[in-house]
């Protein structure tokens, strides 16, 4: 029974709201199956009985498991059956045999049911939503492969070209190649990963065609290869980037510092000229006698010059360590300052008084200079470091050693002091660098200032060496620096103790944080990953291996276990330190915090995934029993109809055996109603995952349950709190709302959404929904059968009562005769009463079987009261029947010539049907008056025979006169019909002759002009008139479309006459089928000729547009050149003058720009030549294919020659052992029975058929052309490959390993030598072959063969080469056994080439 209710779900493209479901499901059978030549759905009964609309419905979504030309040569019951078989195996459940089809009329609902579960199990665009529809899915196919090679070919070139990272030194250069870097990321990145997101989306639309079969996916070529490829990419970038910015950074903080270089150059260069301007001065002065004044000044202008110095040497080393490019160069420039220096000191020495100028270095300032270069160069340090702080500025520094300062001074005892004071400076800047060093907030700087720690603490050790040697020249100091020495030296080493132990406190203070940060970095990853694994895992309905996850699970649960005790020593460890007053509690205390945070959440996350563990088990093991149920109560359901459903012609004692049967049935029944109640009741318990993902809609309100506690700044939220679901469009993170009203991004693994599951509600009400209706159907059933058999009793007993004559009354007893009346009463009041619930019987049937009851029991009264006027009237009887005899012999006559003229086959050439036609009517006419006259002599006989019924109703000769009677009438009514219809059928094919002459007649007239327009003019008002004249063409073919109209009218009039002859007699009019397709063949010949006049008509308004514009740009670019030629020719060469040869260069260069213009213009040009060539070659092949006859080329084509009384020839496909040894394979040759003896080639086995079947089905022997399965005696399974062949004794094939044979090469990049590999593919053999010589090519057009010998063979060449197998393999030549004697050859999973074998080569001893 179909309900609209059943079908209400159909969505069709373009369908007005108002259509029945019933108009919807016919208006998606049209659309799918639209374009198929001869299909037209136009209901659910006799438009689908042939099956060619199964099939086309089939063939639009499966077109590789059907062919069309195959299913019109077919007859209707095969149609079916394939089409049948095929959804079948579609998933469609097989609710129709062919039988049920096959029929005038099949039935509307069943069919309608059918068609629905093919719409049920294809795939559909969704109402609303977008998808690929099945005319569609070849071409988004190509794009999806094409977009998919595009992006991932770019993806691989662009990751291969990220992971170089050899960058060039010059800032320039590698500032352009970070801008280069920076504008592929920001540019070219989103709108490949916009395209790859389309490419995503092309898959997910083409995904439910290939789960369906229609597109089966290539390796390589799914959205994870090229998301694979992405992340790669991405990956090098990330990569790239960490290398590149580091080196940017580096290069630009090197080129600062070698720009203040440079800077402090120019000033030391600035106060070295100004010393010699002074000293200039004071040398002029000691010459004239006077006494010099600028001793004291010259002393500060040589000191700020040795600072400046010493502060370029010690940058001028950074950049030498970090191997600037142009360090040679600003290392040539300081040596120059530096000799610039030490020559005015040595004229200083000259013109001052020495101890004078001495005294005046040793004491100009309050602090030494070389204290105050110290100091520039810590700024410098920090500058350069940042926030590292002053300690790798000290590490770019050393002190200087006491013989430099010596060589530098003007006495040794000034070069002492400057050492002193040079180290005290150092031991007080590395002081007070080390206390204000930060000690780190993360693993990366603690270990960066360890190491920079550990290099300041062997460089204070190492300076107790320059100490004891300022110590021991502490006696050879002269007195005049004596006290000045002491002092200092004795604060010196105070200072350097106090140093010592700093660092020493430092370094194992770092140590000790560096040990405890490492660790606890190490415990924060390893939470942090687990935080991540379970906040990422997917909880939703789209994630059903839960078993998966809780293995996953318990291994963390291990591991935090393990982990308990490794946090416990690591929190004994942060407190130890803190007590003990670590200098860097506040990071301690931080890791410690954050450490236990992240455990305590972790646990809680356990917390949460133990409840979604629980809640999705239940929800899936839900889920998985309401399918079983659903899934065994539709079997049962089909079952107890297929089984149970009885009609009138069911046998009686099937029938009971089905009575006791559901008996069993309905005590099932009743057990399993405790399995519906129960999912019934978990269906309230379970929790819902849809809203879990992405995809999943939500309410107004979706209320979810807190598992755990959250706690952030943001929002509070404490476990079991019931808050609102807001956003989840984050499958990881939701937006929430608390019950305070707070909203934030929470991790969704937090919350649970809680019952009630209306999915799983409605699943178990469905099931309970089907549950009564498997009971209704039961009850029903059972009812029909009851009501069925009381039924048949009641109708032996009517037939034995009313079968009585008047002897078999004479011959029974009042009492037996009353007991068998008896019986047919008590039958009736059973009958009655079981049949008020039966869909077989109506209130009519059951009435009209009391009257036969009340009528048999009449009859036995009226036996007994005519029991002795049995003989009466008999003689009157005979005249009637004598007459009435007479009359069916004439009707015999008449009939056998109807039968004859209806029967006789028509004339096979149509032309010569009007003629035939005419002479039937005309015999059809006359044979109609002979009836009617017939007719009249019976109706006359008729009234006579009624009289004698009224008169003599209980005669016993009444029955065989009245059935003798009926009988003639019958059949002259019947005969007077068909004589008449038949005559209507005459008269309209007579009609559809002649508008079938007409309407060919009108289509040779135009299809003769358009196959004489084969030549497209060359002139653009040639083709306008050519377009006007097919204008003109196209509105006579309007006109004459009533022709075509009236054509299809009679052609349906000419169908229904021969209807309404085939319900009178079994006659298919095989000569209406022929008339029906002359007329679709016009037609369709008609609706070419149109379409082609339309497409001729847009084709050369093309053409003649492409035309035009190519001759406009043509004449435009012929002047533009001739123009530039001319001024190039008057151009004046030689010029010497530069304001002329600056004005001809700027000519040029704008000739060069008009000329890259111009080319855009030129390739235009080629362009529309090309459409115009394209186009005329378009229009003279429609010209040339105007009314090419296909199917008659088809039906010309001869049929396949396999002989059957040839030698045998099974390639064997597939073996295996079934109780012996079993073999597949199609005969290609002889025929095979049992018991026959044949050989197994080519290990010449001889072996015994012992069973054969063909299809599956069991026979005695087999034709060729047969797929057969064989049992054999006398071989094992391991003794036969695949590719063996099965042969007769006396006539075996031939087997070898080298041949000759003609290769023409389909596809193949580059050429073909001898030598080359490939793999064979010949009937079911596969080996490796070689080929070993090139013998010649041949010619594809002449078949001429080359006299030289190739030395290779390439693409679309056909070439006789020597093949050599890696193995014995058999094979005939391709003259002898064609089936075996093909082949081709395959290579890196693609066909390369197709062969024939023409020799075998015999093997050499």
């Amino acid at each position: 029974m179909v309900k609209d209710r059943e079908i209400s779900e159909i969505y069709v493209c373009g369908e007005s709201s108002d259509l029945t479901a019933k108009e919807k499901l016919l208006l998606w059978s049209q659309q799918a199956t639209e374009g198929y030549a001869g299909l037209r759905c136009v209901n659910f009964t006799s438009s689908w009985r042939d099956g060619h609309m199964f099939n086309a419905l089939l063939h639009r979504y499966r077109p590789d498991l059907i062919d069309m030309e195959a299913v019109g040569r077919q007859s209707n019951h095969e149609n079916l059956e394939q089409a049948f078989e095929i959804a079948e195996s579609l998933g469609v459940t097989r609710l129709l045999d062919a039988e049920d089809v096959d029929v005038p009329s099949p039935d509307e609902k069943s069919v309608i049911t059918y068609v629905s579960s093919i719409y049920d199990a294809f795939p559909k665009i969704p109402e609303g939503g977008e998808g690929v529809a099945a005319h569609e899915v070849d071409q988004r196919w190509s794009e999806y492969q094409s977009r998919f090679s595009s992006l991932l070919q770019w993806s691989r070139q662009h990751t291969a070209l990220m992971a170089k990272k050899n960058f060039p030194q010059n800032p320039v250069e590698l500032k352009a190649l970070y801008n280069e870097y920076i504008h592929f990321k920001e540019t070219e990145i989103p709108i490949k990963e916009t395209e790859k997101g389309h490419v995503e989306h092309l898959y997910k639309l083409l995904e439910v065609w290939i789960e369906f079969g229609r597109i089966k996916l290539p390796q390589g070529l799914h959205p994870n290869e090229l998301e694979e490829e992405w992340g790669k990419l991405i990956l090098e970038m990330l990569e790239r980037e960490k290398a590149l910015r580091p080196a940017v950074e580096r290069v630009e903080l090197l080129l600062q510092q070698a720009n203040k270089i440079q800077n402090t150059a120019v000033d030391c260069e600035e106060k070295l000229t100004l010393a010699k301007n002074t000293l200039q001065a004071d040398m002029s002065r000691a010459e004239s006698g006077e006494a010099v004044q600028c001793e004291g000044e010259m002393a500060c202008y040589l000191q700020d010059c040795e600072a400046l110095i010493r502060l370029i040497e010690q940058d001028l080393k950074l950049l030498r360590e970090e191997k600037y490019y142009q360090v040679d160069q600003l290392a040539f420039r300081v040596s120059c300052l530096q000799e610039e220096l030490v020559s005015l000191r040595l004229q200083c020495s000259s013109v001052y008084r020495k101890g004078n100028f001495s005294q005046a270095l040793g004491t100009t300032g309050t602090e030494p200079p070389w204290q105050r270069a110290t100091d520039g160069g810590l700024s410098l340090g920090q500058t350069l470091l940042g926030a590292v702080g002053a300690v790798g500025a000290a590490l770019l520094r050393r002190p200087m050693a006491r013989s430099q300062l010596v060589a530098m001074s003007s006495s040794e005892d000034e070069g002492s002091l400057r050492f002193i004071y040079e180290l005290l400076g150092w031991v007080e800047e590395t002081q007070e660098l080390l206390e204000g060093a930060e000690w780190g907030a993360d693993l990366p700087s603690v270990e960066n200032n360890l190491q920079e720690h550990n290099t300041i603490h062997t460089a204070v050790e190492e300076l107790l060496s320059s100490l004891q040697e300022a110590r021991s020249y502490e006696a050879k100091v002269s007195p005049n620096f004596k006290g000045s020495y002491s002092e200092t030296l004795a604060k010196l080493e105070q200072q350097y103790c106090k140093l010592l132990e700093h660092s020493s406190c430092r370094l194992q203070s770092l140590e000790s944080l560096q040990a405890f940060v490492c660790r606890c970095t190490e415990e924060l990853i390893w939470l942090n990953e687990r935080e991540e694994e379970e906040i990422s895992f997917d909880w939703s309905d789209n994630n059903t291996n839960m078993g998966a996850k809780r293995e996953m699970y318990n291994v963390m649960r291990l591991e935090l276990a393990e982990k308990q005790d490794v946090m416990r020593t690591l929190q004994e460890t942060a407190n130890h330190l803190c007590q003990e007053n670590h200098p860097a509690k506040q990071t301690v205390e931080a890791y410690s915090a954050a450490l236990q945070t992240q455990w305590q959440w972790v646990q809680q996350l356990c917390v949460c995934v133990e409840q979604h563990l629980k809640d999705n088990t239940a929800y899936f093991q839900f889920m998985s029993d309401a399918r079983d149920c659903e899934s065994y109560l539709r079997q049962l359901q089909e079952t107890i109809k297929r089984q149970y459903t009885c009609d009138k012609n069911s046998r009686l004692s099937k029938l009971e055996d089905l009575l006791q049967d559901s008996m069993e049935e309905k005590e099932q029944l009743i057990e399993y109603r405790s399995t519906v109640a129960s999912l019934m009741g978990r269906a309230k318990t379970v929790v819902q995952l849809r809203p879990r993902s992405t995809e999943g809609l939500l309410g107004a309100a979706t209320p979810i349950r807190a598992i755990c506690d959250y706690k952030q700044i943001e929002i509070t939220i404490n476990q079991g709190e019931e808050c609102v679901l807001e956003d989840n469009s984050q499958r990881t993170k939701w937006k929430v709302i608390s019950p305070t009203g707070n909203e934030a991004m929470v991790p969704s693994v937090c919350f649970t959404v809680p019952p009630p599951n209306q999915e799983a509600i409605d699943t178990s009400s469905r099931t309970e929904q089907l549950y009564q209706k498997v009971m209704s159907l039961w009850h029903q059933l059972h009812v029909n059968m009851k009501s069925v058999v009381t039924w048949h009793y009641l109708l032996k007993d009517i037939r034995t009562v009313s079968g009585w004559t008047l002897d078999t009354v004479r011959s029974q007893s009042p009492s037996e005769r009353q007991r068998v009346l008896d019986h047919l009463g008590s039958q009736l009041a059973d009958f009655l009463s079981d049949s008020k619930e039966s869909s077989l019987f109506t209130a009519a049937e059951r009435r009209d079987l009391e009257r036969e009851v009340q009528q048999a029991q009449q009859h036995c009264q009226d036996l007994l009261h005519n029991m002795e006027t049995v003989e009466k009237d008999e003689s009157v009887s005979g005249s009637y029947l004598s007459e009435l005899q007479d009359i069916t012999l004439r009707l015999n006559e008449s009939e056998r010539t109807l039968i004859s003229a209806i029967e006789t086959p028509p004339p096979s050439r149509l032309s010569a049907g009007s003629f035939d036609i005419t002479l039937q009517i005309a015999e059809q006419e006359k044979l109609k008056s002979e009836l009617d006259t017939l007719r009249s002599s019976l109706g006359d006989v008729s009234h006579r025979c009624i009289r004698f019924f009224e008169e003599k109703p209980s005669s016993s000769s009444v029955p065989r006169l009245r059935s003798d009677l009926s009988q003639a009438v019958e059949r002259t009514d019947k005969l007077h019909n068909l004589s008449a219809v038949y005559l209507d059928k005459l008269k309209a094919v007579e009609v559809l002759l002649q508008s079938l002459d007409e309407a060919e007649s009108q289509v040779r007239k135009y299809e003769s002009r358009l196959s004489e327009e084969d030549v497209v003019p060359a002139d653009i008002a040639a083709i306008q008139n050519l377009r006007d004249q097919l204008g003109r063409w196209h509105a006579e073919l309007s006109e004459q479309e009533h022709i075509f109209q009236a054509l299809q009218v009679q052609v349906g009039q000419a169908k229904e006459a021969g209807a309404q002859l085939s319900k009178l007699h079994p006659d298919r009019s095989p000569e209406l089928e022929r008339y029906q397709e002359r007329a679709n063949q016009i037609a369709e010949r008609w609706t070419g000729i149109k379409s082609q006049t339309e497409t001729r008509r847009s084709d050369l308004e093309v053409l003649g547009l492409a035309l035009q514009q190519y001759r406009d740009n043509h004449s435009a670019l012929i002047r533009w050149i001739e123009e530039t030629t001319e001024r190039q020719e008057n151009a004046q060469p030689g010029q010497t003058d530069s304001r002329a040869l600056s004005e001809q260069l700027a000519q040029q260069t704008a000739l060069v720009l008009e000329i890259e213009q111009n080319q855009t213009k030129l390739d235009e040009c080629q362009i529309y030549s090309k459409q115009y060539c394209t186009s005329v070659k378009m229009l003279s092949s429609e010209a040339v294919k105007m009314g090419l006859p296909f199917i008659s080329h088809l039906d010309s084509l001869p049929n396949f020659n396999r002989p059957s009384d040839g030698p045998v020839r099974l390639p064997i496909v597939d073996k295996y052992k079934d109780m012996g040894t079993v073999i597949l394979g199609k005969l290609e040759s002889g025929s095979i029975s049992k018991a026959l003896q044949l050989t197994m080639m080519p290990n010449r086995h001889t072996v015994e058929v012992l069973s054969l079947l063909s299809d599956d089905v069991e026979t005695d022997d087999a034709g060729p052309g047969e797929n057969l399965k064989l049992r054999l005696k006398g071989i094992e399974e391991e003794e036969i490959l695949p590719g063996f062949i099965l042969c007769s004794p006396d006539n075996l094939c031939h087997s070898g390993r080298t041949f000759d044979a003609q290769i023409v090469i389909i596809e193949h990049k580059s050429i073909i030598c001898p030598g080359y590999n490939a793999v064979l593919h010949i009937h079911t053999c596969i080996e490796e072959v070689q080929i070993t010589a090139l013998i010649c090519l041949v010619d594809k057009k002449t078949g001429e063969k080359s006299k030289t010998r190739p030395r290779f063979v390439k693409q679309d060449q056909v070439c006789i080469a020597r093949l050599r197998a890696a193995g014995i393999i058999c094979l005939e030549t391709f003259k002898d056994f064609p089936q075996m004697g093909r082949f081709t050859l395959r290579d890196e999973g693609k066909t390369i080439a197709i062969g024939k074998v023409l020799k075998l080569v015999p093997e050499k001893d």
